[in-house]
């Protein structure tokens, strides 16, 4: 995220927050999917049976209805993955930021992080 200094800033805290909410987001999403599912089929085939001779709307129907309803299922299942997969991530680059943000305090505070021995500064 830009700041004042035009340069680069990220607060692993605030990351591996957004990474929850995108996680809820996941839950809310899977909920949909359920909630979908258990109110769609009871609902059986209410345009009709495709197996009624003469009942050429149900068949057509049918033919359309049915794998456009499994398409938005497996629609719902790859965006619940993908979300879930995103929130891990997020949580991932929230600890690999905070690692990198102790590995710099701690190299920040020597003076000559190469001196060895203890030593410090030329010789």
């Amino acid at each position: 995220m830009p700041n004042n200094d035009d340069g680069l800033s990220a607060s692993p805290d605030g990351v591996a927050h957004s990474s929850f909410n995108v996680h809820e987001a996941a839950e809310f999403t899977s909920r949909l999917k359920r909630d979908f599912v258990a109110a769609r089929e009871p609902l059986g085939t209410p345009w009709g049976d495709k197996n009624v001779t003469g009942d050429d709307f149900a068949k057509d129907y049918d033919k359309v209805f049915v794998p456009m309803e499994q398409n938005f299922a497996l629609y719902l299942d790859a965006l619940v993955q993908a979300t879930q997969d995103t929130a891990d991530n997020l949580l991932k680059t929230a600890r690999s930021l905070s690692g990198t943000e102790d590995v710099n305090e701690e190299t920040a505070a020597v003076v000559d992080p190469d001196a060895q021995d203890g030593r410090q500064g030329r010789r």
